[in-house]
């Protein structure tokens, strides 16, 4: 398979977690082009709902949606690079839900958190589009994030879980440093919906789900390793950075906050995370102006012919 590793737009250095206000273009190829999402511009425009429902003291997640008001990736793409909307508003005789998706986002083939910083991929005509889509939908695409992770464990683990924490039969991996894997059923909970609990899948002996709650269509994984590039020492690009568990996550098909949730059902939330962080659990957390350590760095996606084109900010050095 021929692999191509695009080359970055803007230099060759970029540490995970670098501060930036302004999204980018950081990657284009004849198939795509790969945007930089800054943390805390929304990926789409906010939904009115959830403008009117910022309710104070609720979901920190939520608080400043009003003050962020049109800060969204989509329109941003819309109004600076009037060229990737050509070849979508052309589109004709489509009424399905992906050919109404692709003209209304103009090609975005991923979403991340308003919270969470990262690449965005756009395909550049509609036929890319559609093929992204069958791939994406047969796991054939991968997306890497780097996060740091809380050390000491959060014993109650994520509010509205089945089991309410995910336990371990050997020990913890995340203080053992080990690969480890998290798989769910995923489910909207709290007010409006807008977190998400973690709901153990246990098939019966008929292959069905033995869960009664309201769950998500399916089951999703998040692959864990640990990442020493993370290093917080004087000598590396990540110095400063809060001293949490270093890690890499890997994931080929995404639920809303999928990893966000799959680290604090572990027990171990992500730094800054205001939603599953310890504050949060049992009672509303206190509104944050820091940074959620969670970064999409690289993305792995198929061309047509069978091709394997690889997006990643390479700026993390030991």
């Amino acid at each position: 398979m021929k692999i191509l590793c695009a080359k970055p737009l803007r230099g060759d250095i970029f540490p995970p977690f670098s501060p930036c206000g302004a999204p980018f273009l950081a990657f284009e190829t004849e198939n795509y082009r790969v945007f930089f999402k800054p943390a805390g511009m929304h990926s789409l425009p906010a939904p009115e709902t959830a403008r009117r429902a910022a309710i104070p003291g609720s979901f920190p997640d939520d608080q400043g949606v009003r003050e962020e008001e049109g800060k969204d990736l989509l329109s941003w793409v819309k109004e600076e690079f009037p060229a990737q909307k050509g070849p979508f508003t052309a589109m004709k005789g489509g009424e399905s839900p992906s050919h109404r998706r692709a003209e209304k986002e103009i090609g975005m083939l991923s979403r991340l958190d308003r919270a969470t910083s990262g690449l965005i991929a756009f395909a550049r005509s509609p036929e890319i589009f559609f093929h992204a889509q069958e791939l994406q939908a047969a796991g054939r695409t991968n997306k890497r994030y780097w996060l740091l992770a809380q050390k000491l464990p959060q014993e109650e683990g994520l509010i509205g879980s089945r089991p309410r924490r995910l336990s371990w039969s050997a020990g913890d991996p995340l203080v053992s440093g080990r690969e480890f894997s998290v798989e769910s059923l995923f489910r909207s909970y709290g007010p409006g919906g807008y977190r998400v609990a973690c709901i153990a899948f246990e098939p019966n002996p008929g292959g069905k789900r033995r869960t009664k709650k309201s769950t998500g269509p399916g089951l999703y994984r998040s692959d864990f390793f640990p990442a020493p590039a993370l290093s917080n020492s004087d000598e590396s690009s990540c110095s400063g950075l809060p001293d949490g568990l270093a890690l890499e996550a890997s994931i080929t098909a995404g639920f809303r906050h999928q990893i966000r949730a799959h680290m604090a059902w572990c027990g171990h939330p992500i730094e800054g995370d205001p939603l599953y962080g310890p504050s949060s659990q049992g009672q509303a957390a206190a509104p944050t102006r820091g940074r959620l350590f969670l970064e999409c760095h690289r993305l792995e996606l198929e061309s047509p012919g069978g091709g394997r084109e690889i997006f990643e900010l390479a700026g993390a050095s030991g």
